[in-house]
């Protein structure tokens, strides 16, 4: 520890220093780099025809070209000042064909090279060195649109995107223009990594529905990424227009696919046909545009809005599925996840009309509404590890404390007096009923035998083993009260698990003091229903009852006791017990579908 007290403020001191240098390298003269050759704004001025024709229109600045209806503008007349010998003049091109003479003479030509499989050069600034133009010059530049939308190809964003200059000083001022945007971008990337991070950590302790968060962190990602290729910026970090381009599109014909496989979890189970349906549907056209792309059939970037039609049903399907699970009671538990999910859709259908109309809003309206959905979901992540997490170490915690309460259980259940009335039964059927006594020893040895086997059983059990086990102890109390002991088997479901010895404690607590208390006896109930979601269990006795405010703690109280934590704790089971003096008891327990499957 001595050595701790030097080289703390040893390393403290080398942070001050380092501090000081950059704050000198920052503010000291001539520390900013100057003398760099300003751009200015070139405007073009004259007059356009359209798709070739040989009528021409005024250029003005209220001219606007829709793109759905004209594929070629053709410009007439020459920029509003001189362009000096070996300057540069800068442009952004949206997916368009550029052609640019002067007084006759080709000065530069875009879009006729491109790579295979695209038909466009893609969405980039691009720049070249005049060998000087004056305003007297005659200048003709032709725009051919690739893609016949104003969001892919834009004849508006070339005319108010032209420069003379300093490329440095064009593309710096981009960047900081447009750093706000980025960085709201670049954080809905982080909260993707960070959710996945999250998913798969949850994966890895084989949390329920792991998989499914992979699904929605891989969504989350894809949107990030998606968001992030800002065609104002990102041709100036990364110098591959059309690797952005399909990396774009690949995100958006993926982000639904992702996020409709994850809703699927969410939704009712006799909605989930549906559902899935259009998940496959919308994961074929993925597949099919990315076929088309592949050979050179059509681009991706074509499909824009097809994919925006798919979107449009499966949010419509969605929306209704949603929002009539959460009126069951699987979907109230889903709640929390199923809310954040409409925002989404509220950003998504805004994006959608943006396309068609041409907003310009640049994904303003996605980005807010995802960036909430996306801190709103790694919120509830959170919290859902948080529950999960403390629910397991919990488990951890009580995992020996359950294998001595199931000793308990055992022993409690095999004790002398019940021992000696079961032989004494069986002793008496020797003499009377020989055939019975046999069944009678074979019950007996059965149900040791499920005692001593309970005691090496950490995992739930299928409830089959458990019901048969229950049988046995049933017919040896049989043996004892005869017709005053009644029980009935309303088994309407057997696929799913619980707890050893855990159903049959509440059986032996419903006959020995529900019902044998009464003279005339009773009647035992164990019923199995299929729920949305879930299975329910009720054990029902018309015995003498009880104030379960007054229960004592002896041992039978604490062995209920024992098994309603058992069923919360590796069941996530929720247990109810109603009971009245003198009208019986019933015991409430629902099961969720995927309780026990994690653990076992």
């Amino acid at each position: 520890m001595q050595h701790n007290r030097v080289f703390q403020p040893l390393i403290w001191l080398t942070l001050a220093l380092s501090a000081i240098v950059l704050c000198f390298a920052l503010f000291s003269p001539h520390a900013k780099l100057t003398g760099l050759t300003a751009s200015k704004p070139l405007r073009f001025v004259g007059e356009y025809s359209l798709d070739q024709s040989s009528q021409r229109f005024p250029l003005t600045d209220q001219t606007v070209f829709p793109t759905g209806q004209v594929h070629r503008v053709t410009l007439y007349g020459h920029f509003d000042q001189a362009i000096l010998p070996n300057t540069q003049v800068i442009m952004h091109i949206s997916n368009l064909q550029v052609q640019m003479k002067v007084n006759g003479h080709t000065v530069f030509t875009f879009g006729d090279s491109h790579p295979a499989m695209v038909r466009s050069a893609g969405n980039v600034w691009t720049a070249f060195t005049s060998n000087g133009v004056q305003p007297a010059d005659n200048v003709e530049i032709g725009l051919v649109s690739v893609y016949p939308n104003e969001a892919l190809s834009s004849f508006d964003d070339f005319l108010s995107h032209l420069y003379t200059g300093s490329e440095y000083t064009v593309y710096q001022d981009v960047i900081t223009g447009n750093a706000l945007d980025m960085v709201m971008r670049l954080l809905v990337l982080l909260v993707g990594l960070a959710m996945l991070c999250v998913s798969c950590y949850a994966k890895v302790i084989k949390l329920p529905r792991a998989s499914d968060s992979l699904y929605l962190s891989s969504f989350v990602i894809a949107s990030g990424i998606w968001m992030s290729i800002n065609y104002r910026v990102i041709s100036l970090i990364i110098p591959y227009p059309t690797f952005n381009q399909i990396l774009e599109m690949l995100c958006m014909a993926l982000m639904p696919v992702f996020i409709m496989r994850y809703m699927v979890s969410l939704v009712a189970q006799s909605k989930r046909g549906i559902c899935l349906l259009v998940t496959y549907a919308m994961l074929a056209v993925a597949i099919v545009g990315i076929v088309l792309q592949i050979t050179d059939v059509m681009d991706l970037a074509s499909l824009t809005g097809v994919f925006a039609l798919f979107d449009i049903a499966g949010i419509a399907v969605f929306t209704v599925c949603l929002a009539v699970s959460l009126r069951c009671p699987e979907g109230m538990e889903n709640r929390s996840a199923i809310w954040p999910l409409f925002i989404l859709f509220v950003g998504a259908l805004l994006n959608i009309a943006n396309y068609f109309f041409s907003w310009q809003t640049n994904d303003l309206f996605y980005t807010v509404f995802f960036l909430l959905f996306a801190l709103m979901e790694i919120a509830r992540l959170m919290k859902t590890l948080r529950d999960n997490v403390r629910r397991n170490s919990e488990y951890a915690k009580l995992e020996n404390e359950l294998i001595q309460s199931r000793i308990a259980v055992m022993l409690s259940q095999i004790k002398p007096h019940f021992l000696f009335n079961a032989l004494n039964s069986i002793s008496a059927l020797c003499l009377t009923d020989p055939l019975m006594a046999d069944q009678a020893i074979t019950s007996l040895s059965n149900y040791l035998r499920g005692n001593i086997r309970s005691l090496e059983q950490n995992e739930p059990v299928p409830f089959e083993q458990e019901l048969d086990h229950i049988k046995y102890y049933v017919r040896l109390e049989q043996l004892r009260y005869g017709d005053k002991l009644r029980v009935v088997y309303a088994i309407d479901t057997t696929d799913f698990q619980v707890p050893t010895l855990s159903l049959q404690t509440l059986v032996e607590n419903a006959i020995r003091h529900g019902v044998s208390p009464k003279p005339e006896g009773g009647l035992v109930v164990v019923q199995t229903e299929r729920g949305e979601g879930y299975t329910q269990v009720r054990i029902i006795d018309n015995g003498v009852g009880f104030d379960p405010d007054m229960r004592s703690k002896n041992a039978d109280s604490i062995g209920l006791a024992n098994a309603k934590k058992r069923m919360e704790v590796m069941m996530n089971a929720q247990f109810d017990i109603q009971s009245l003096p003198g009208k019986g008891t019933t015991i409430t327990i629902s099961i969720p579908d995927d309780a026990g499957k994690e653990k076992a």
